[in-house]
C-alpha cells in the first residue's frame, strides 16, 4: 500500500534533497528535475510546494537562518558566568555553526548580496537584527550590572555590537568579493571585526577570537568560484 506523506514532511524532504544536491553537485547544476528524481516524485508536486528552483533556495536560506538563531538562542541560556562571557560563547556558537554548515552559509550569502536581492537582504537582515538583538540585550544589561565590558548606554551598545556584526559584514562581503583572496579577505576581515569589538567595549582585542577549519575554508572558497 502507497504511504501518502503529510504535506509539511514532503515539502521538508524535497528541501532536504535540494540541500544534499547542492553540496554534491553546486546549485547551478542542480535541477528541478534531479530533485524529483531522486524524491521519486513528479515535477508538480514539486511546484506544489514551491514556485521555482530560486524558492528552494530562498527557503534553504530561511531554514538556515531560524536553525542559526535556535542555536544562538540556546548558547544564550546554557551560557553562565561574567556578561563577556557569555557573549563570547554565543559568538563562538555562531562561528561554530557556520563553521560547520559552511556550504549552506556561503550559498545563502552568495545568493543575498546577487544585484538582483538588494530588497530582499534588506528585508531579511532587518528582522535578523532585532532577532538577535533579543538575546545579546539581557547579555549587555548584565554587563552594565557586572562591568564586565563597558556600557555606557544599554540600546546604543547593542547597537553598537550589530552594527559590526551585520553592516561591517555587509561591507566586508562585498569587499572580499572583490579580491583576489576571497577566503583571506574574510577572515582578516572578520579577526579585525571582534578585534574593533574588543576594544569598543574597553576589552583586550584578542578578547574575541575566530579559528575556521581548513575543509570549511576550502568549502567557502569553493562556493565563491561557483558564484
Amino acid at each position: 500500500m502507497r504511504v501518502v506523506k503529510k504535506p509539511e514532511v514532503r515539502r521538508q524532504e524535497l528541501l532536504d534533497i535540494a540541500m544534499e544536491m547542492c553540496q554534491e553537485v553546486g546549485w547551478d547544476q542542480m535541477s528541478v528535475e534531479a530533485i524529483t528524481t531522486r524524491a521519486n516524485v513528479a515535477k508538480g508536486t514539486f511546484y506544489h510546494y514551491f514556485k521555482s528552483k530560486d524558492e528552494v533556495r530562498l527557503a534553504l536560506g530561511e531554514q538556515f537562518s531560524e536553525e542559526l538563531f535556535g542555536y544562538m538562542r540556546e548558547a544564550t541560556q546554557e551560557a553562565v558566568g561574567p556578561a563577556v562571557e557569555r557573549l563570547r560563547h554565543v559568538l563562538d556558537a555562531s562561528i561554530a555553526y557556520k563553521t560547520r554548515y559552511s556550504a549552506r552559509a556561503t550559498d545563502l550569502i552568495s545568493y543575498l548580496y546577487s544585484d538582483q536581492n538588494i530588497v530582499l537582504r534588506t528585508h531579511l537582515v532587518r528582522g535578523w537584527i532585532e532577532t538577535t538583538r533579543a538575546f545579546v540585550k539581557p547579555i549587555v544589561e548584565l554587563a552594565q550590572q557586572d562591568g564586565s565590558f563597558v556600557v555606557d548606554d544599554v540600546d546604543s551598545t547593542c547597537d553598537l555590537i550589530l552594527m559590526l556584526w551585520f553592516h561591517y559584514s555587509d561591507a566586508l562581503w562585498h569587499r572580499a568579493q572583490h579580491s583576489d583572496d576571497f577566503v583571506g579577505t574574510l577572515l582578516t576581515g572578520s579577526k579585525a571585526m571582534l578585534a574593533a569589538q574588543g576594544r569598543m567595549l574597553g576589552l583586550p582585542a584578542d578578547t574575541f577570537t575566530i579559528d575556521i577549519e581548513p575543509a570549511a575554508e576550502v568549502a567557502i572558497e569553493n562556493l565563491s568560484k561557483a558564484g
